[in-house]
């Protein structure tokens, strides 16, 4: 199961699950694109990918 937190200029964040990462992906993108910062985190790891339009790299978050 994946994850993904889609977060807001008002810091407001709004999460998602998905089964499939293609479709994770592509939803990710859609927000991307959108000017939004996106959160990537798969169950029962403690790591996220925070990616935002302003970069191409994804940043690996450890909790």
């Amino acid at each position: 199961m994946f994850r993904i937190y889609v977060i807001d200029s008002d810091e407001r964040t709004i999460e998602l699950s998905f089964k499939d990462s293609n479709e994770l992906y592509r939803f990710a993108d859609v927000f991307i694109d959108h000017g939004y910062k996106v959160l990537i985190e798969k169950d029962n790891q403690h790591e996220a990918i925070q990616v935002d339009k302003n970069t191409s790299d994804g940043v690996l978050l450890d909790d």
